[in-house]
């Protein structure tokens, strides 16, 4: 019976040691909350509900099959590519948001990107540590954010090109979190060509990088943790610390895994770690008396300085006081007992907690039973029936009544600077094919008089059925979202059957359209 109490004791003893910390529950529920839509990785499909247009604070790609939101890094790309027609308010004012209520506390707390990387690390291998060196790159992806998050895609814009550089060419998140759980379903295998390639070489660098360096991605190529970096001084919530009570030990430093010059500063990520290793409690949460318990020490009275000249002009007699004596605290003694003093409490952590489950919990029954929203038509289905109404002639159009005639949907709108772009592309290929199919140009965000006036003006060469809903602005917009939420211009190929053949998200040219026209057998 001894033995069996023993055991048990044992067992307990090790579940406690080894109990995740606040933090890591924290990154377990926001990444089930990221990816609530359980489902997708199912069915292998994405997610197009109404949701999937708000922006999610931490990394977490769009086109991964839970996904029940948009990557803020992604959606800020999207909308410079537009940057020659609108300036992209909602995207730019959701990351200032973000970043002003919490800084880079997202990065330790609420990326599920960070918390991989965070598991990678804990592989038992060889450890590069921290240097001057590793300092110094740290400050690469502020050159990846300026160069293949800002300038390339506005440059592009205004060609009338849409190309997101950093998600194309670099981000390992969509690789893993999109392509791979994607590929699940053999219809979604494709043309694996030398694009994917490249993305997949990096994507198993970062992986490895990851094990052998401590957050390999986020410290020296992640341009969202360098704008949520701007923030961390002003920021509302994150660690700090008091330069008057600071004795400059430097146990904080050799703690932080992270290249801080000093706790708080733009590479700082609010862990929390170096709290409790600091032998004078100088580092605090910021708003701690709101969520904090007391300090089990509390920090020591300065030395008071005297000035006796000065006192002796008042005739006062000096009073010495003592300094309270502050036992130091030796790193061995905090490596055995490396609780925090500064905890959550008790009433708060109970709230948040719970009000955490009842979220995730809502949300994963939601997105996983009594959510309605189509997943995504993909290529090989039947296009849903629709009917649209004609600009020109004020008569309809119904997709159903012209099967045996091959179909081109092609969804644009006045301001759209790739639209612009294809336009004269669609106006030659129609041209040449005209009567041999049905090309649908379908304005999807102005309304029918603007869609005229900008035609009858700007475009009077046009002279191919051009369409658009009367009874509903967002009709179309509706519409195109069946198929793909990447913005526009989206253009959809259908079969004499309805049946979709492809699904382009970018302007097309010539060549691509007459690919179209001879998997629909009708090239000439």
């Amino acid at each position: 019976m001894n033995k069996i109490k023993q055991f048990f004791k044992n067992v307990w003893g090790w579940l406690k040691d080894h109990a995740p910390t606040r933090r890591r529950i924290v990154q377990l529920y926001v990444a089930l909350l990221y990816n609530a839509n359980i489902k997708g990785f199912i069915n292998a499909s994405i997610y197009t509900g109404n949701t999937k247009y708000a922006c999610l604070p931490g990394f977490n790609c769009y086109s991964c099959p839970g996904a029940i939101g948009t990557c803020p890094l992604g959606a800020l790309q999207n909308s410079l590519e537009s940057a020659d027609t609108r300036t992209p308010y909602y995207v730019i004012g959701c990351i200032m948001l973000f970043g002003l209520i919490c800084g880079r506390t997202i990065c330790g707390w609420l990326c599920p990107v960070g918390m991989l990387q965070e598991f990678a690390y804990k592989v038992k291998t060889p450890k590069l540590k921290k240097s001057k060196w590793s300092r110094i790159a740290s400050y690469l992806k502020y050159v990846i954010l300026a160069v293949f998050v800002v300038t390339i895609p506005i440059m592009y814009s205004f060609i009338g090109m849409q190309i997101p550089a950093f998600c194309k060419y670099i981000c390992p998140v969509g690789t893993f979190e999109g392509s791979l759980f994607l590929m699940s379903d053999p219809a979604n295998m494709g043309d694996m060509g030398p694009l994917f390639t490249w993305k997949f070489s990096l994507l198993m660098v970062f992986i490895v990088a990851s094990m052998f360096i401590y957050r390999f991605f986020c410290r020296f190529f992640c341009p969202l943790g360098a704008i949520y970096g701007f923030f961390n001084k002003i920021a509302l919530f994150g660690v700090e610390y008091d330069p008057v009570t600071c004795t400059n030990c430097g146990l904080c430093l050799d703690k932080c895994k992270m290249d801080i010059k000093h706790v708080g500063d733009h590479e700082c990520i609010s862990c929390g770690e170096c709290i409790p290793v600091c032998p004078v409690n100088a580092i605090k949460w910021k708003g701690d008396k709101i969520f904090l318990a007391p300090n089990a020490i509390e920090t020591p009275i300065p030395e008071r300085k005297l000035n006796l000249a000065e006192m002796a002009n008042k005739n006062e007699t000096p009073v010495v006081v003592e300094p309270v004596k502050q036992e130091r605290i030796r790193p061995e003694a905090i490596a055995k007992n490396p609780k925090p003093r500064n905890k959550l409490k008790k009433g708060w952590a109970i709230g948040v907690g719970v009000t955490m489950t009842v979220v995730l919990s809502a949300a994963l029954v939601y997105y996983n039973f009594f959510d309605t929203v189509p997943e995504g038509y993909q290529v090989g289905m039947i296009a849903p029936d629709a009917t649209f109404d004609l600009v020109r002639s004020d008569g309809t159009w119904t997709i159903s009544d012209h099967y045996g005639t091959p179909t081109i949907l092609n969804f644009w709108y006045v301001d759209c600077a790739g639209c612009k772009t294809e336009m004269p592309h669609f106006q030659d290929f129609y041209n040449k094919y005209q009567g041999d199919l049905d090309l649908i140009i379908l304005d999807s965000i102005d309304t029918k008089e603007e869609c005229r006036d900008y035609i009858s003006e700007e475009r009077p060469e046009v002279d191919w059925t051009t369409m658009y809903m009367d009874f509903g602005m967002d009709y179309n917009a509706s519409y195109a979202s069946h198929f793909t939420t990447n913005g526009f211009p989206i253009t959809v190929v259908l079969d004499s059957e309805g049946v979709i053949i492809g699904v382009e998200t970018n302007a097309i040219g010539m060549d691509t359209l007459e690919c179209y026209a001879e998997m629909l057998g009708i090239a000439k």
